[in-house]
This record gives C-alpha cells, structure tokens and sequence, in this order.
C-alpha cells in the first residue's frame, strides 16, 4: 500500500561511496548482516549499488521487474553480489499496469515471471539465497484506497468491503500454493520468503481471513520460509488518516508492538521490514534522522527477531544520507514503550476484522 521508491545518488564513479560526511571511513560492522530492498536501479548501475551494500554490510533484496530488467540484468547483480561476497534475495515485480505487486489479482501473471527470473540464475549465482513475495493491493487499487477521492472511512472500509471475493482469493492462494511448489521442485536450495502488509498481523485474532481477503493478499496457510511486515512508522500516519481521521505521529512502539506478534505467529520464520529512509516519493515522507531507525532496529532485536531477519528500506535511501554507517550500525537490543496511537490504530484494526 506504500510504493517504495527512491532516486539514487551518484558521485564520480562510485554510488554512496565518497559523497559522506561523518564516519564514511570506518569499517563495516562485524555483525551478521542486515538485508535492505534496492527497488530501482538498472543493468549499469547494479554492480555499484552492490558495492555500496557490502560496504554498508547489508544483504540485498533487488527488485526485478517485467518489462524493465532481463537475463542480463540478473547475471550482472549475480556477479556483483558473488564478488563482494553479499547474500542476494530476488524481488520479482510486475509491470504497473500488472497491478506492480503480486496479489490476487495477478496471481498467474506473477508465477510465470517469478519462475522465469529464476529459471534465469540456474547453475549462475551462488549468491542466490531467496526469491521473496512483496504481497500487496494492486496499485490501482491502493492508490485509490490511500487517496484523496474518497472522503470518509465508512466510504474506505465499503471499498475494501465491496472486493472480497473468496472464490477470487482461494483461487489465487492455491496458485501461489502450485508456484512455491514449482520453486522448491526446480530451485531447491532457494528458501521462498513472503513480505506483506502489517495489519494481517492483526487478522489473526478471530480466525479468519477477512483482512487479507480485502486487501487481496492470500498469504495464510503457505509454505513460505520466512515471513516479513512492513512496519514502516513513516507509512502509518497515513493510514491512521484514512481508518480513523486522525493525525498520529508513531515512533518505536510500533515496531515493539507488532514484533512482539510476528515472533509469536511465526516463530523462527519471523522478519519485519523497517524505514522509510530518506525521501519517499509515493508517500508521506520518510526517516530524516538514523535515531529512528536505530529505534527500530533495537526493537525489532529484542522482540527476538534476528539482525539478518531484519530488513530495512531502503539501500537507495541509506546511500544519500550524510553518514550512512549511523543508520546502519547495530543497537543494543531494546524494547520501545507503548504508543497510544500504536494500541489506536490496532485496537481499530481487530474491531474491524471482528465485523467480518
């Protein structure tokens, strides 16, 4: 529900390299690697933002999407990643008019272009650890859902409403089902990660899946290896607009808060998503300052999520920042205290899972 997009930043020849002030030169971190999204970049540009990662000392899931990246382009990452020793995740997405993330609604579109990116790095890329499922509403839908044209949150809650279609969502579940079973079969050593949106944490409680069905994510009930939210607190204040009609300004909290729940949905399988650094140019603004997301990052540790499990948004972002080693350093780990806005919006949520 949230476009992660961001324009990356060049000096000379090297991208994020060079163009810090602060600590730029200290070494990267020891620790087991964060892993952070690099949405938009091309075959050229690829082996650079690579390079910035294992600077940074991040794991990197790199979005491909129809239309714009092919066989080449996945080689070359496959390469820089192998070089500079850096675990690779692959992001299918499809074309805009595709619906961009994969969800009910182009389920069949997405696992012919999910397998193909694969079938691509076949006996080519040994960095090759995971291919990932960034589940979300179609564009279309989102853009609407999240915009301005619909006034009130009664109007909100009947479109989501008016789309469930559980023959629709079944439906495409057991497409998703056939194609994480084609993956195993044809790419065993690949684990099969899913990311979705946070308030399916938040459907849990009554049994069903009446959020994820208005929201078209059927992601319940499927072989995924690990299982990720996007608790973005740059994001949240929008959605607390368009549920309740409030401002809210969300911190740490949120982060502690829905952590806490993935860890024990999931279990070992548990991963959050974490930013929005920097500008986001499809959304409310993202993180100016990295106090935000070491508060994140800490959180997300002490709920008992592991570092390498922790995936933040984004490399684009991070690259353009003053000292991007502050953003990514590792915290102690450290549990936020409550938020009333955190308890507001997910109070909100469950009641209104419990309507459907």
């Amino acid at each position: 529900m949230c476009r992660r997009i961001f324009i990356a930043v060049a000096c000379g020849s090297t991208i994020g390299l060079g163009c810090t002030s602060g600590d730029s030169d200290s070494e990267p971190t020891e620790e087991a690697p964060l892993q952070a999204w690099l949405e938009f970049t091309d075959v050229g540009e690829v082996p650079k933002h690579l390079r910035a990662a294992a600077h940074f000392r991040l794991d990197i899931r790199l979005a491909v999407q129809a239309g714009v990246h092919d066989q080449v382009f996945i080689e070359t990452a496959c390469t820089a990643a192998a070089s500079h020793d850096l675990g690779l995740t692959l992001w299918p997405l499809l074309a805009e008019e595709d619906g961009y993330w994969p969800n009910q609604s182009n389920a069949e579109a997405f696992s012919t272009w999910a397998l193909e990116v694969l079938d691509w790095t076949t006996d080519s890329c040994d960095a090759l650890q995971a291919v990932v499922v960034d589940m979300n509403m179609p564009t279309d839908r989102s853009d609407i859902w999240m915009g301005d044209e619909i006034g009130s949150t009664a109007d909100r809650v009947a479109l989501l409403e008016k789309g469930m279609d559980e023959p629709a969502f079944l439906a495409a579940k057991d497409v998703y089902k056939a194609w994480i079973e084609a993956v195993r079969s044809r790419h065993p050593t690949i684990e099969v990660h899913l990311s979705t949106l946070p308030m399916l944490v938040d459907d849990h409680l009554d049994g069903d899946e009446s959020i994820a069905m208005a929201l078209w994510t059927p992601v319940e009930g499927l072989d995924w290896d690990r299982v990720s939210f996007q608790v973005y607190r740059t994001v949240f204040p929008a959605y607390s607009a368009s549920l309740l009609g409030t401002e809210a300004v969300f911190g740490p909290g949120l982060v502690s808060s829905y952590a806490a729940d993935i860890v024990e949905l999931y279990g070992d399988r548990a991963a959050i998503d974490i930013g929005i650094i920097g500008p986001d140019k499809w959304g409310p603004g993202g993180m100016t300052e990295p106090g935000g997301l070491q508060e994140d990052i800490a959180a997300a540790l002490d709920a008992g999520i592991p570092l390498n499990a922790i995936h933040i948004d984004s490399l684009d972002g991070l690259v353009d920042q003053d000292d991007p080693h502050a953003w990514v350093s590792i915290p102690a780990p450290s549990a936020a205290s409550d938020e009333a806005a955190v308890d507001s919006i997910r109070d909100w949520i469950k009641g209104l899972d419990g309507m459907w």
